[in-house]
C-alpha cells in the first residue's frame, strides 16, 4: 500500500484533473448551447427558403446544368476529446468512398490524420479551414463552395446530433436532383432546348435572365446546406465531449473515492501503531 504522503500527493492531482474537467465540461455546455440555439434559428431560415423554392422551382429547375461528377466529403474536426463519433463517420465514410469510387474531401486536421492511419490506400483531397470551434466562416464556404461546384452530388459525411446522451451520424446530399428536397432545383435537360424553355410563360419575373437565376439559386442553397451541416456537425461534436468529459468525471470521482478511503485506512493503521507503541512503552515503565 502507498504511503500517506504519497495518497495524498496522488489526490491533490487529481482534485486538480477533477477541476480541469469541469471547466472543459463547462465550456463544451455553453458552446454547444449556442450552436444548439443557431440550429434552432436556422430552421425557420430553411422553412422559408422551402417556401420559396417551392414557389419558383418549375421555373428554374430547367435551367439547372447537371453534371455527372460525384464527390464525397467528411467533415471532421481540429482537435480531439469528442469520443468515438469522428471514429465512426470516419468508418462511414471510407466504406463509402470505397464502395462507390469518387473525388474525396476531408475537412479538418484530426480526420486527415484518421484518413493515413486507417485509410492510407484511400486518396483525398484536405481542405483547411481557419480555426472556427462554433460554424465556418465565409472565406472559407466560398472556398468549399469553389471546390465542389463542379459535382452533379455532393455526399457529406457529418455528425447529427439527438440528444446529450446520444450522437450519431448521417451522409447529406447535395445535388441536381436531390437538392429539391431543400427547396432547390432540379436537372430536367432531357426536355426542351432552351430557347423553346424561355417561350414558357414563367411565375415570376427573373432579372436579369432566368438562367443566371437559376445558377445563382443553386449555388446559394448549396452553400447554406453545406453550413447548416457543419453547424450539425459541431453540434453533435460538442454533445459528444460534454458525454465524454462527463465520462472521465466519473471515473475521476470514483478515484477519490479510493483514494480516500485508502487514506482513511493509512492513517488509522498509522495511529493504530502510534497506540501499539505507546502501549510497549507504559509496560516498559
Amino acid at each position: 500500500m502507498d504511503s500517506l504522503k504519497t495518497i495524498v500527493k496522488n489526490e491533490k492531482s487529481t482534485l486538480e484533473i477533477k477541476g480541469l474537467i469541469e471547466v472543459y465540461e463547462e465550456i463544451a455546455a455553453a458552446k454547444m448551447q449556442r450552436i444548439r440555439t443557431s440550429v434552432i434559428a436556422a430552421e425557420a431560415y430553411f422553412d422559408g427558403l422551402a417556401a420559396l423554392s417551392d414557389e419558383v422551382a418549375l421555373d428554374l429547375a430547367e435551367f439547372y446544368e447537371g453534371k455527372n461528377e460525384f464527390a464525397a466529403v467528411f467533415l471532421s474536426a481540429e482537435t480531439g476529446l469528442y469520443g468515438d463519433l469522428i471514429d465512426k463517420v470516419m468508418v462511414a465514410y471510407v466504406n463509402f468512398v470505397k464502395k462507390d469510387r469518387m473525388d474525396a474531401y476531408v475537412v479538418g486536421k484530426l480526420g486527415v490524420s484518421l484518413m493515413h492511419s486507417y485509410a492510407p490506400e484511400t486518396k483525398f483531397t484536405e481542405i483547411d479551414f481557419a480555426k472556427d470551434e462554433e460554424g465556418i466562416n465565409q472565406d472559407d464556404l466560398s472556398l468549399l463552395m469553389d471546390k465542389l461546384s463542379a459535382y452533379s452530388k455532393i455526399y457529406i459525411f457529418h455528425g447529427r446530433f439527438e440528444s446529450i446522451a446520444r450522437q450519431t451520424f448521417v451522409s447529406s446530399i447535395i445535388s441536381g436532383p436531390d437538392i429539391q428536397k431543400y427547396g432547390g432545383v432540379q436537372d430536367l435537360t432531357a426536355q426542351a432546348g432552351k430557347k423553346e424553355k424561355e417561350k414558357r410563360r414563367f411565375v415570376n419575373i427573373y432579372e436579369p435572365d432566368v438562367d443566371v437565376i437559376s445558377k445563382k439559386f443553386g449555388k446559394e442553397i448549396s452553400a447554406s446546406i453545406i453550413d447548416q451541416s457543419i453547424r450539425e456537425n459541431q453540434l453533435a461534436k460538442y454533445a459528444a465531449r460534454l458525454m465524454h468529459l462527463d465520462g472521465a468525471l466519473d471515473n475521476v470521482t470514483k478515484r477519490l473515492e479510493n483514494l480516500n478511503i485508502n487514506k482513511k485506512r493509512m492513517r488509522k493503521k498509522i495511529e493504530q501503531k502510534k497506540q501499539t507503541e505507546r502501549i510497549a512503552r507504559w509496560q516498559r515503565l
